[in-house]
Parts: structure tokens; C-alpha cells; sequence
């Protein structure tokens, strides 16, 4: 299974001062065979 996502760093002085990741977890939610969204309910029609 392989992993992706992105890393954003930003640096000051040569130094790590910020960092943000983006996992993609809705692929991988797909790799594992999960239900990533649920199907719509239709409205109820009863008064």
C-alpha cells in the first residue's frame, strides 16, 4: 500500500518554524475498501 499526502515547510534563519501536512485520507479510505461517502437518504414523504 503507498501513502500520499503533501508537506509544506517554511523556514527562517535555516530553521523549521511552520509545517503543515495534507493527508489524503479519502484514498486511503479507498485502499482499505471503506464507504467514503454515504449514499443520499430520499426525504421523508409521510405528514
Amino acid at each position: 500500500m503507498r501513502w500520499a499526502g503533501t508537506d509544506l515547510h517554511r523556514f527562517t534563519d535555516g530553521k523549521i518554524v511552520e509545517w503543515w501536512r495534507n493527508d489524503d485520507f479519502l484514498w486511503l479510505l479507498n485502499e482499505l475498501e471503506g464507504t467514503v461517502l454515504a449514499a443520499p437518504s430520499a426525504p421523508s414523504t409521510e405528514a
